[in-house]
């Protein structure tokens, strides 16, 4: 049964659907496709965030088992036909800025051309420079159909999901999300944002050296990120 067959332990399987038909609700007028498994199970996915992926009535569709949130609702993400996770491809430099993220932080981002001229971000973006035309960059995870991009020589040096990376507490402050916020820099210079709450039993203090497991990225544009406990190096000669 479909029931027993997307659970928690399935998250991050892939699944196949076919696109049945097209429907638009008239409270919000949003257009959603209908997927249907094979067990007739069907699903909406909000057609917005797909429109170039050009989805044709009674296509099959792969997609990834993304999550299930605290009612109970499963969300869905469907292979994007031009980029694979993990894979490193070239995009065009467009421009690069600071912004202050969803938490509150301050980040570097490069924009750039996806292969059909859409504008995507590179997030944490110290290691690039404005005199590049041409960036190398891996896609880390596809979310709502955006890519989720990070620089090729941060993601050749571990910088991954899953992966456990290399961080300094560099500063602590109140931030719009987590609000007593423990900033964390990684080897290239970008600003990551840990919850304090949420690790004070870990006694983390500002100029630590710490181990953290890059756990996933948000569709919000940032990394959930959780140090090791007991791995901690003093580090105030630095």
């Amino acid at each position: 049964m479909s029931s027993q067959r997307y659970t928690k332990q399935n998250v991050g399987q892939k699944f196949e659907f076919t696109l049945i038909k097209q429907v638009q609700f008239e409270v919000d007028n949003e257009e959603f496709y209908i997927l249907e498994d094979d067990q007739q199970s069907k699903f909406l996915l909000l057609k917005k965030y797909y429109l170039p992926y050009q989805f044709k009535i009674g296509q099959k569709v792969i997609c990834h088992f993304d999550k299930i949130n605290c009612s109970g609702q499963l969300f869905f993400e469907p292979e994007n036909p031009y980029y694979k996770e993990n894979q490193c491809y070239s995009f065009d430099l467009i421009e690069l800025k600071t912004i202050v993220n969803y938490l509150g932080v301050q980040e570097k981002v490069a924009l750039v051309y996806d292969t059909l001229g859409n504008i995507q971000w590179i997030r944490n973006a110290n290691g690039i420079s404005s005199q590049q035309f041409k960036i190398d960059a891996f896609v880390l995870c596809i979310k709502k159909g955006k890519l989720f991009l990070i620089e090729k020589e941060m993601y050749e040096n571990g910088f991954r999901i899953n992966a456990i990376a290399d961080f300094k507490i560099v500063d602590e402050l109140v931030t719009t999300r987590f609000h007593h916020t423990y900033i964390l820099e990684d080897l290239w210079g970008n600003n990551h944002a840990i919850p304090k709450t949420s690790f004070s039993k870990y006694n983390l203090k500002i100029g630590q050296r710490i181990k953290a497991t890059i756990q996933k990225a948000s569709s919000k544009g940032f990394f959930y990120i959780e140090p090791l406990s007991l791995y901690y190096e003093d580090d105030s000669r630095l």
